[in-house]
């Protein structure tokens, strides 16, 4: 009876093995055939049916070619004159190729999705690159899937499902004449080397006008640079840490949701509210290049950086921030700028705003300064003895009071490296007649030499780069006194002496 039994089950194991054979030629149980049922895109499955992915060709995608696809994308790069896969890593934003894969383009198309991904169970990232369509629905993911970036696309209308996604990232900004490298573009105007925009090139420009992700719940990054993107709604993507909504036409951001935010990017937009009292959470925020009037911070304690240049702002409470660090928020209307506690700022630009008084008492570890294109009319740095790069040129100062630091270093500012642009940035343009220098016992920080450059006004000097000399400009003075510190070592005390009287300054101890 036993024997019977076993030679029963035998047969059956085998009968199903037949079967199976039957409905998939030579495909295991784990193999997945590449036909419409299992792919319904066709893109995808067109994709699939390449050499790239079914490698040897037979309409089957084995159990090790599903596990080899952590990274599908439908372009394609030379290797050593082979077409190879334009594979792009886990979170980076770059995806080099040189063309799509045959056949599988997602251009002219009405509507496309990504049915049968779902089957890619070891897929991490899903990267697209020349997308043309009217809508694009990414959905039946996979588990494993964590990323989907998108490059070089014109989508109406992007819709993105999956409970399980970490990140999705697409490059936008700038397309044109500014489009020169990741990171800032500068030129000289009349307060110095100054930042004009915001530029990221080198990636190609996604166009998605409008952005469907309240499926994606779990999602913690966002990046969607789009410049023709006009309204983003994360109301459901609780989870976000990461917002990055550059350079698109956002005219209003809420954020109310977003309560684990860390790191905000909503710069180049044309906000004029931006309410950020739920995100208290925040490290990390760029609202730069909107219509902001006001700006509130006070409930962000986590806060180390803050750029909010290019707005107009009238005032401006940085305190009671224990983490803040750098503060940008030149080119603004501000005629405040309140710090009334113990700041640890170390940079602060303000330049080009309308301020008459600027009062640094309490940040003691700044080390650059930028306060050009003021209404100052005294500016006191005592207090900033770890100060190492100043610009306050044209301003009203007639005083200025030096801490005993190295402020002359040109090197420390990489737009500013020559030494004409530092000199000129320096105090140029300011009516300045007592410069304090009482807080040096001795001029081993403040050196002799730039002691005498405000003696004999060079400090007020136009540059000329024809001839490589300074050139004294008619209405600019030097300074006419210097008050020194009582406790001035004598070498240096005897020497000041001297100086004064060839350059016809007044010297007073304090």
């Amino acid at each position: 009876m036993k024997m019977k039994w076993k030679r029963i089950t035998f047969v059956l194991a085998l009968a199903m093995t037949f079967a199976m054979g039957g409905m998939t030629g030579k495909a295991m149980a784990a193999d997945l055939v590449v036909n419409e049922q299992n792919f319904p895109s066709e893109w995808l499955r067109n994709l699939m049916k390449t050499p790239l992915y079914d490698v040897n060709g037979d309409g089957i995608l084995s159990e090790t070619e599903i596990q080899n696809i952590t990274c599908l994308t439908n372009a394609s790069c030379k290797m050593k004159g082979k077409d190879t896969l334009a594979v792009s890593p886990l979170y980076s934003d770059y995806l080099y190729y040189d063309k799509i894969i045959s056949g599988n383009d997602l251009t002219g198309k009405d509507i496309a999705d990504t049915r049968g991904l779902e089957h890619l169970t070891a897929c991490q990232k899903l990267a697209l690159a020349g997308v043309s369509c009217n809508r694009l629905v990414i959905d039946h993911m996979p588990q494993s899937l964590q990323e989907i970036y998108l490059t070089d696309s014109v989508i109406d209308t992007l819709q993105v499902s999956g409970e399980g996604l970490d990140r999705l990232s697409f490059p936008g900004f700038y397309e044109g004449d500014l489009s020169t490298g990741w990171g800032s573009y500068y030129v000289e105007t009349e307060y110095g080397v100054e930042e004009v925009a915001r530029v990221a090139s080198g990636v190609a420009v996604t166009k998605v006008n409008h952005l469907d992700v309240s499926g994606c719940t779990g999602l913690r990054g966002l990046y969607c640079d789009s410049p023709t993107l006009d309204t983003l709604d994360v109301s459901k993507n609780t989870e976000l840490l990461t917002l990055q909504c550059n350079g698109n036409q956002l005219r209003e951001l809420d954020l109310s949701q977003n309560k684990k935010l860390t790191n905000l990017g909503c710069g180049h937009n044309q906000l004029t509210q931006l309410d950020l009292s739920q995100n208290t959470q925040l490290e990390i925020v760029n609202c730069s290049f909107n219509q902001l009037t006001t700006l509130n911070i006070r409930q962000n304690k986590g806060l180390m950086a803050l750029d909010a240049s290019f707005n107009q702002l009238l005032q401006l409470d940085i305190s009671r921030l224990p983490s803040l660090s750098s503060v940008m928020c030149g080119n603004n209307k501000l005629t405040k700028l309140i710090c009334t506690t113990k700041s640890p700022v170390t940079l602060l630009d303000v330049h080009k705003n309308s301020l008459k008084t600027l009062n640094l008492s309490k940040m003691t570890k700044l080390r650059n300064l930028q306060a050009a294109g003021n209404r100052l009319k005294r500016l006191d740095l005592r207090r900033n003895k770890n100060l190492l790069w100043l610009s306050c040129r044209n301003n009203k100062i007639t005083k200025i009071s030096l801490p005993d630091a190295d402020i002359w270093s040109k090197g420390y500012n990489e737009q500013l490296s020559s030494e004409s642009n530092y000199y000129r940035s320096l105090f140029d343009g300011n009516p300045i007649r007592v410069a304090d220098l009482s807080q040096s016992r001795n001029y081993k920080n403040i050196h002799k030499k730039n002691v005498i450059n405000l003696m004999n006004g060079k400090y007020f000097w136009w540059y000329d780069i024809e001839t490589g000399r300074y050139i004294r400009r008619e209405t600019k003075k030097p300074v006419e006194k210097i008050i020194a510190s009582k406790k001035l070592a004598v070498k240096d005390r005897n020497w000041l002496k001297r100086q004064a009287k060839k350059y016809g300054v007044k010297v007073v101890y304090r």
